[in-house]
């Protein structure tokens, strides 16, 4: 089963009208893993340190979608470099994890485009193998509708 944590109520995330930006939040998803675990300060989710841990969220769409894929995370100099995957329905995107200020710092990132089907679908994030140190802070992941 999914972990538990104070303000985490996993639940089907859609769109507030067919075409608008969907925003996967920490407050949303299921979370899986050892050492992963919802940090109150930021509200994000943190110690990833195992390949293991990974966020899931099941969200609907009334409509197929292409959709433009940013990541809002912190990652210092000294950990960054680690690799992860984004699932998203039958799509995958990799990439690594680039290096903000610190751990208090929090970046927007694109990192890629998915193509939905209508209908419920599942999206994970998660280490793409086993993390030096940790992956990353992740405060949510927005799905833009691209033009």
């Amino acid at each position: 089963p999914p972990k538990s944590f104070p303000g985490n109520k996993p639940q089907v995330v859609r769109p507030a009208k067919p075409g608008n930006t969907i925003k996967l939040t920490t407050a949303t998803c299921r979370i899986y893993g050892n050492q992963i675990r919802l940090e109150a300060r930021y509200r994000n989710l943190g110690f990833w340190g195992s390949a293991q841990d990974r966020a899931e969220w099941t969200i609907e769409l009334p409509q197929p979608g292409t959709y433009e894929v940013s990541i809002d995370f912190a990652c210092p100099q000294d950990t960054a470099g680690n690799p992860f995957i984004l699932t998203a329905g039958t799509e995958q995107l990799r990439g690594t994890v680039t290096a903000t200020k610190s751990w208090d710092n929090y970046q927007t990132k694109i990192i890629g485009k998915v193509s939905l089907p209508a209908g419920t679908s599942d999206i994970s994030f998660r280490a793409d193998g086993e993390p030096k140190g940790y992956l990353l802070d992740l405060r949510g992941i927005q799905l833009t509708p691209a033009p």
